[in-house]
């Protein structure tokens, strides 16, 4: 698994300056953008492209640092007016969840529905709602028929008991199947937390969240048995929405106090389930979104009408913007033009150097040679190439892909995408896409400060051992080695995927232990990019160090793998 977690580490997030910024308890302090670090150009930028293009929206808070460095606002609004920031309630929810978690009030993402509300389970309901758990409606996969932008919702809604009329509802997959956006769902969640901490869930939120960072909420709709509306209906001003989002940032801690254990953040911002909606938000983690940006991963809270908190952990960076909640739901413009403006200029604001690659420096990751095997990493050395230190969390994907982008880097090869693993300010490491066809490719490396490129030679192989430290073995005995770019595989490599199964190789390849031919027992991938070849030490090796030497469709490895073999 060593090979693994050289690829796979956490997704730490950069604090760049988190303990040097006063908390906003009080009010946001201050300060100019080029002093954080980013351009007022095009910040301006941006404001000019909502003034121009954006109607319905109404603010536009950048703050960098902790730092608000930007504030503006629009059609009409000003900034002590309260907004009902629709679904980005969704996320407070996930946070009350987080805290009633480790206040003991709930056990687990895994208790059922049936454990909080049998009341309402009887016989005739479908019987695969007694499997419904609390990830299935933090992650909206519970599996109910429902279509969020029809009628469908209003119908609830207009029944006296939202909870128990969502829970009767039909269901059309079995729970963790299918992604599928559902409000009611995060108003059984106002139940539950009602329930369980023997107050309303407005209540709850004030005492946990909203007091200790001196947020007003103004207004919250209840539903006609007293509940508050889960997911929906609440009305916070801008600055208010900024400090949630900035709890977040700061990984759950305000001041001297925690609020929220850091490990229910990771998890509940981290992507869960796959968006097959069409929608522009991204992926879904515990009613979060979560969509890369200019190589950035964004955490996002998402409202009606296209509002947002985007959250730029490696930056240090959030952006709040808020708009017409009452506009047609037809209007879907709205939701995709916050990505246009924080995309276009203000991820592009964060200052520094254009990327630049060395000389010579695209080389196989294993061994550092000159030639990249399909379906192998390779690591690009240079200057400015990330602003950040970054390295993919293998468990952020829902389905196991490498993103296509890491600290603010995208990598292109040959014209196609290689998924990112590692990114820092003097080396990239990318995945060579499997099916890649050999030759002369260039090498493309892509920043929101500019690109850099080159060219490099890509054969279908090119074999490295990956030097795990000295084996001690015995004639006779099967050791397992690591390698890299050994070839294609049958069934073919995944693009940009973690292999769930061990892959054969097609043409297993030649080795020699102490200059003797070994039997090669089973060669694979076994991991993205990393090759399992066990071989069986000759009977006649004699003891002490012995090289073992690797060879494939002609190319030797550059260097060898050791083992000590005993008497």
């Amino acid at each position: 698994m060593g090979f693994r977690r050289v690829y796979l580490l956490l997704l730490i997030p950069l604090l760049l300056s988190a303990q040097t910024a006063p908390w906003p308890t009080y009010g946001w302090p201050a300060a100019a953008p080029e002093t954080q670090g980013l351009d007022p150009a095009r910040l301006e930028q941006a404001s000019q492209y909502i003034t121009e293009n954006c109607p319905t929206r109404y603010s536009l808070l950048v703050i960098r640092n902790g730092y608000l460095v930007f504030e503006r606002y629009y059609n009409g609004s000003y900034a002590s007016q309260a907004n009902n920031i629709k679904s980005m309630s969704k996320s407070v929810l996930s946070v009350l969840t987080g805290i009633a978690i480790q206040e003991g009030r709930i056990r687990g993402v895994g208790q059922t529905l049936e454990e909080f509300y049998p009341e309402y389970f009887h016989d005739g309901l479908d019987s695969r709602k007694s499997d419904i758990t609390l990830k299935h409606l933090l992650t909206m996969t519970a599996g109910f028929e429902w279509d969020e932008l029809s009628t469908t919702s209003a119908e609830l809604f207009r029944s006296w008991n939202w909870r128990q009329k969502m829970i009767e509802w039909p269901m059309t997959s079995d729970p963790g199947q299918v992604f599928n956006y559902n409000t009611g769902l995060t108003h059984l969640l106002s139940g539950i937390l009602t329930k369980v901490s023997g107050t309303s869930t407005l209540a709850y939120a004030t005492s946990r969240v909203f007091d200790p960072l001196r947020i007003t909420c103004y207004r919250w709709t209840q539903d006609p048995m007293g509940i508050y509306f889960g997911g929906s209906e609440v009305w916070l001003t801008a600055r208010d929405l900024a400090k949630f989002g900035l709890l977040v940032l700061r990984q759950g801690r305000w001041e001297d106090r925690e609020i929220v254990n850091r490990e229910w953040l990771r998890e509940s911002t981290r992507i869960h389930a796959r968006n097959g909606l069409g929608w522009p938000m991204g992926d879904y983690g515990y009613l979060w979104w979560n969509k890369p940006q200019q190589g950035y991963p964004v955490i996002l809270a998402s409202g009606f009408g296209g509002q947002y908190v985007f959250l730029v952990p490696d930056l240090d960076l959030m952006v709040v913007t808020t708009a017409d909640s009452g506009i047609s739901v037809e209007n879907l413009i709205v939701y995709a033009q916050a990505f246009d403006f924080l995309s276009r200029y203000i991820l592009p604001a964060v200052a520094g150097p254009a990327p630049s690659i060395e000389p010579g420096g695209i080389v196989q990751s294993a061994d550092y040679t000159p030639v990249l095997a399909a379906g192998s990493f390779g690591s690009v050395f240079g200057r400015a190439l990330s602003l950040v230190e970054n390295t993919w969390d293998g468990d952020m994907p829902a389905d196991g892909r490498l993103p296509a982008s890491v600290g603010g880097v995208r990598v292109r090869i040959g014209g196609r995408t290689a998924a990112v693993s590692y990114a820092g300010p003097g080396q990239i490491n990318f995945l060579v896409p499997p099916d890649l066809v050999p030759g002369r490719h260039k090498v493309e490396v892509l920043t929101a400060r500019g690109g850099a490129s080159a060219e490099v030679e890509v054969a279908d192989a090119a074999p490295a051992w990956f030097q795990v430290g000295r084996r001690r073995v015995r004639p006779g005995d099967v050791v397992e080695l690591y390698a890299s770019g050994l070839g294609r595989t049958e069934p073919t490599a995944p693009v940009g995927a973690v292999v769930r199964e061990p892959l054969a190789l097609i043409a297993p390849p030649d080795v020699l232990v102490a200059g003797r031919a070994t039997t090669v027992e089973w060669s694979g991938l076994v991991y993205a990019g990393v090759y399992q070849v066990n071989v069986r030490v000759p009977a006649d090796t004699p003891p002490g160090e012995a090289r073992v030497q690797l060879r494939v469709a002609g190319r030797s490895a550059a260097s060898d793998a050791m083992l000590d073999v005993a008497q």
